[in-house]
C-alpha cells in the first residue's frame, strides 16, 4: 500500500493498468523504511529498503 501511495503522490494523473509486488524481507514497525521509485517508459519500478539498505518489497506498475 505504501508503494502504491508513493506512485499516486508522485504521478497523480497516471492510470495504473497493472500492479504486481513481491515481499523480499520483513519490515518492522518503528524502524526506518525508505520508499523508492523509478519511471521506466510506461512502467514504474517501486521498492522499499530497510534501515540497512536491504530490499524488503519489490513492485512494478504498468501505466496506460
Amino acid at each position: 500500500t505504501l508503494l502504491m501511495n508513493l506512485l499516486r503522490e508522485q504521478l497523480p494523473l497516471a492510470h495504473v493498468t497493472a500492479f504486481s509486488f513481491r515481499a523480499m524481507r520483513p519490515a518492522f514497525d518503528q524502524r526506518p523504511l525508505r520508499l523508492c521509485a523509478r519511471v521506466e517508459a510506461n512502467r514504474v519500478h517501486l521498492w522499499a529498503e530497510d534501515e540497512q539498505g536491504f530490499l524488503c518489497m519489490d513492485a512494478r506498475a504498468e501505466l496506460d
